[in-house]
């Protein structure tokens, strides 16, 4: 049995086996995942962190302490807004209704905040 010769000196068996071979990088000898260089490089300002950045900047360099606090509620807006946030567990909740109590409140966790609670 003779093998017939294709381009570059390959034969037709080696050349079909190349041809089905994976394009996944992990089968051409990358490891998956891992890049020379990025895809795009982002400029460091770039984005929440950037602009987060400047309006503490901003704030720093106020000339009064009502700017600098009105320019800090406004950085404290944009966390508000874009922090990303994943909750890890949440608790079970247990509340009750009574007309003897007052100023029943939950904070930001939903848990009950019993030091504000007033017994009539």
């Amino acid at each position: 049995m003779t093998t017939q010769t294709v381009r570059n000196g390959t034969s037709r068996r080696e050349a079909l086996a190349k041809a089905r071979q994976s394009r996944r990088p992990s089968r051409l000898g990358t490891p998956a995942g891992v890049a020379v260089k990025p895809d795009w490089v982002l400029d460091s300002d770039a984005g929440i962190p950037g602009l987060l950045t400047r309006v503490w900047q901003e704030a720093a360099a106020a000339p009064s302490l009502d700017e600098a606090n009105s320019l800090y509620q406004q950085a404290e807006a944009l966390l508000e807004k874009d922090f990303p946030t994943a909750p890890l567990w949440y608790n079970k909740a247990t509340a009750a209704w009574s007309d003897r109590v007052t100023d029943v409140k939950v904070n930001a966790f939903g848990v009950l905040d019993f030091s504000a609670i007033k017994v009539k």
